[in-house]
């Protein structure tokens, strides 16, 4: 299964609401909760003093941008790039090894 990594941050949609705000973050954490109770999402983390973070998914391009439309507007996400474990890259090295 492909694992997704992208950096998030608060949109400017999320700061228009002024004091909705407070009403909108528990409902956006509780989405994140269900991800990861799901399996989808495999970390989320919020760096510390700011609106920003990152999370990684894991399963299908589909099933992903599927749990990110959770989250807008209120939440961007950079791109969203496929990653490898370390295992996945060392037997991608074995691999690329014998082509050459």
């Amino acid at each position: 299964m492909t694992r997704w990594f992208s950096k998030w941050k608060g949109s400017p949609a999320s700061y228009a609401v002024g004091l909705e705000w407070t009403k909108i973050v528990p409902k956006l954490l509780e989405a994140v909760k269900a991800g990861m109770d799901s399996g989808v999402v495999k970390d989320w983390q919020n760096f510390v003093g700011s609106e920003e973070g990152y999370m990684v998914w894991e399963g299908s391009e589909r099933q992903v941008y599927a749990d990110i439309e959770k989250y807008r507007p209120y939440i961007d996400f950079e791109p969203i790039s496929p990653v490898w474990s370390l295992v996945d890259a060392i037997e991608i090295s074995k691999e690329v090894g014998k082509l050459g």
